[in-house]
């Protein structure tokens, strides 16, 4: 009955599965013919040169407590119905679980990594792709994925290429004449220290004020973790104020050098916005073939990669991500797909065989009786 049951795991459109039933199944048979010709055989040669007497002597294997189970088959049958019947409520708490994080070793290191990755940002390291065969059918396709509730981000090529250039080439160089007309005052080299306190008091009281409204502004709109997290930036800010007006001469000396320094690099920042202010339409010639590979191929097929909204190791976000990509292009690849196409046959597989087993079992078993 067991090889029976393996045997009825071969029915199926998954490879592996059909492979484990025909194995599992195999090897029991052997088993069972070794335990009928070997073990007979092997018995003969140990205890072929043993007396009679000897032989009857020996005492047979006893179970007493089976024996008086097998004298009342009756009421050893309606016992075994009654635990099926109370078993059967607890049918629908059986679950088939393909979170492929719940198979995995406790404490292995890239599991915990998947976790951190899934509770600390928005990333995926699932995805799935598509092909296109020109640029405007994978910018439609594009257009389309970034509608769906479970997509949270659709990269392709224009990721590195922008869209609508040229009127984003205009809007940008009408900030053109203000940034040429920027200036920057020269930070103090030799500061005077009481005027730099006051000044820099003074803008700190503004801040604290201005984080207080904020706070109030966050109560009456009742985002109270907002209201604790300003709640302790405001402390912050108010040691800041308090250890300010007590600082030494030399501190505050420091402070106006970090000040001179970030007045510096904010002009080399703001320089270099300013350098772009007259841009040139982008072409993917323009780029490394490092980047354009990702999304164009040899042969001008266009990628896109689509990430998840959701958590899709949960198998419900899973099957949402994948349905929706469905109902946009059917032929998607990637990851999800053949994680939640193989849980499929897997579940499909094994009930189906569990019900073809219990079928062939209880055959067997009329037919044996």
């Amino acid at each position: 009955t067991t090889a029976a049951a393996f045997l009825t795991i071969m029915w199926t459109d998954f490879s592996a599965l059909a492979q484990l039933g025909a194995i599992a199944a195999s090897g029991i048979m052997f088993c069972l013919f070794a335990m009928l010709i070997v073990l007979p055989a092997l018995l003969v040669l140990r205890d072929g040169n043993k007396s009679k007497e000897f032989l009857q002597n020996i005492a047979p294997f006893k179970l007493p407590a089976l024996l008086k189970v097998y004298q009342r088959p009756k009421r050893f049958l309606l016992a075994a119905v009654g635990v099926s019947l109370v078993l059967i409520v607890f049918i629908p708490r059986v679950e088939f679980d393909n979170n492929l994080l719940n198979l995995q070793a406790t404490g292995l290191e890239s599991v915990e990594f998947e976790h951190l990755i899934i509770d600390k940002s928005n990333e995926s390291t699932w995805f799935a792709n598509i092909v296109s065969s020109s640029k405007e059918a994978s910018l439609e396709k594009a257009a389309e994925f970034r509608k769906l509730k479970s997509v949270r981000r659709v990269d392709d090529i224009s990721t590195l290429i922008p869209l609508n250039q040229a009127e984003k080439i205009k809007q940008i160089k009408k900030f053109a004449p203000a940034f040429a007309r920027l200036k920057f005052k020269a930070a103090d080299s030799s500061p005077n220290i009481a005027k730099l306190r006051k000044e820099m008091l003074a803008t700190m009281k503004n801040f604290a004020e201005s984080l207080a409204r904020l706070q109030e502004q966050a109560f009456t709109a009742g985002r109270y973790d907002a209201v604790e997290e300003l709640e302790l930036f405001l402390i912050k800010v108010n040691d800041f104020i308090s250890s300010l007006q007590s600082a030494h001469d030399e501190r505050v000396l420091k402070f106006a050098h970090f000040q001179r320094e970030f007045l510096d690099n904010l002009k080399a920042k703001f320089a270099l916005v300013a350098s772009g202010m007259h841009p040139q339409v982008l072409t993917i010639e323009d780029l490394p073939s490092g980047l354009t590979s990702r999304f164009v191929s040899s042969a001008d097929n266009y990628a896109l990669t689509i990430y998840p909204a959701n958590d899709i190791w949960h198998p419900k976000h899973l099957q949402e991500f994948v349905n929706e990509l469905r109902s946009v292009d059917e032929n998607v690849l990637g990851t999800p797909i053949e994680v939640y196409e193989s849980a499929r046959l897997m579940r499909t597989t094994f009930l189906r065989s569990a019900c073809l087993a219990f079928l062939v079992i209880i055959i067997l078993v009329w037919l044996d009786f």
